[in-house]
């Protein structure tokens, strides 16, 4: 009997962390092949570290709002990562430079992000499984800057085999 409760109580323990590894696409998300296949281009450019952070990820695009989407993974479990970048105005926001972006206003123009871990790791660079949620989506660089802005939320899905050290 005390063998049957040790059995059972370490299969529950392990049962959130199984869980929580599943990813799902945000119901009616789209795979954006396009997306995937630029952002597969711009990494191969990029520091072996990048290549590594994010490995061969996948764009899904929904017109959902950001709130909607962020809400989605977070009851499935999923664990919030914050990082703070130069351009952080907010909580999940920043605002990009006007001259780091084709086309924009003089004011720049503000994110929406959230990164958000599936595998229970503590960071994303130590975990095989994480999304990024933007809102809007930016696209193609061109030259040097930020362009194609499409007022859509982007999922990147992260999936890789071994966590960055």
């Amino acid at each position: 009997m005390k063998t049957t409760a040790l059995i059972l109580a370490c299969g529950l323990a392990l049962m959130p962390a199984a869980f929580a590894a599943q990813f799902q696409p945000y119901p009616g998300a789209t795979l954006n092949d396009e997306l995937t296949k630029e952002v597969h281009a711009e990494l191969a450019k990029a520091r072996p570290r990048a290549q590594l952070l994010y490995g061969e990820p996948k764009i899904y695009t929904t017109t959902a709002s950001f709130e909607e989407v962020l809400a989605f993974y977070k009851k499935l479990g999923a664990k919030e990562f914050m990082l703070a970048t130069p351009y952080s105005t907010g909580p999940y926001e920043e605002t990009i430079p006007a001259e780091m972006i084709e086309g924009a206003p003089p004011g720049g123009i503000k994110f929406k992000k959230a990164i958000l871990i599936l595998d229970g790791s503590p960071e994303p660079y130590k975990s095989t499984c994480w999304v990024e949620i933007s809102y809007p989506l930016a696209g193609k660089m061109v030259g040097k800057k930020i362009g194609d802005i499409e007022e859509v939320t982007g999922i990147t899905y992260v999936n890789k085999n071994e966590p960055l050290d």
